[in-house]
């Protein structure tokens, strides 16, 4: 008569087993998309802190823990950016919109890393397709501005940032480069309103008092280019006193 030996190879449960792999799985999702959401977040704030070398590493980490999360390479994308290593940033956008093509925000980015390359018109492209499916960006309109204005395309620029200007009025640029479009296209009085509201919103003064001073001229508003003019000297390197408000005269 035969003898069973023991064995030891445990009995097989393969209900229990799947089960066991199903509560991991479960469990660890959540977790996983917890932290994922944990290192966008600390990478997006490292970003507003100007901390890019940290920012880089935490987008780093997110790329390698969810390397399907086009979340993770669009701020990846954004650090880049930062670094002004605009290829690697135009890279990591490719990346995401081949995992989320639908995705407005990130043909904006990729076409300001093209704007800093000096491919305009590709750069123009990637803004128009933010603006198409998603009318309300203002910085695809801002950009796209500063693009036409770039390509001496005057009349498109000021219908751009006038546009970006709806959405946004605080920033000095679009008011200084849509100046520069005006006084390009002789429209000189609206330039110099453009000119004044950005130094009263702590643009440039140096840069503002010389484009005002050649506004005037082009007038032959000669007193005036020479207040502005004389202004410069004595706000280089700091600021200018703004000037009075839209609608007051200069009070000189």
């Amino acid at each position: 008569m035969s003898v069973q030996r023991p064995t030891d190879r445990q009995p097989s449960h393969p209900g229990v087993g799947v089960a066991l792999v199903l509560a991991v799985v479960l469990w660890a999702a959540p977790a996983r998309a917890a932290s994922i959401d944990n290192l966008l977040a600390e990478a997006g704030s490292a970003i507003s802190n100007r901390a890019f070398e940290n920012a880089l590493d935490l987008a780093n980490q997110a790329v390698g823990a969810a390397p399907t999360d086009a979340r993770a390479y669009i701020i990846r994308s954004r650090v880049h950016y930062r670094l002004r290593d605009y290829t690697a940033s135009i890279t990591d956008v490719d990346t995401a919109l081949s995992i989320a093509p639908d995705t407005p925000a990130s043909f904006t980015l990729r076409g300001m890393s093209e704007y800093q390359l000096g491919q305009f018109q590709a750069a123009i492209a990637d803004f128009s397709r933010t603006i198409a499916t998603a009318q309300e960006s203002t910085t695809a309109y801002r950009w796209r501005g500063f693009t036409y204005f770039v390509l001496g395309k005057n009349e498109n620029a000021v219908v751009d940032l006038t546009a970006a200007l709806h959405g946004e009025t605080r920033d000095p640029e679009p008011y200084r480069i849509r100046g520069l479009a005006l006084a390009r296209l002789g429209r000189i009085d609206a330039a110099i309103a453009d000119y004044k509201q950005a130094l009263r919103l702590h643009g440039d003064p140096a840069k503002l008092e010389y484009l005002l001073g050649n506004a005037y001229a082009a007038q032959g508003a000669m007193a005036e280019a020479d207040r502005a003019y004389g202004r410069i000297g004595a706000c280089w390197g700091t600021r200018c006193p703004p000037p009075p408000p839209a609608g007051e005269t200069d009070g000189e």
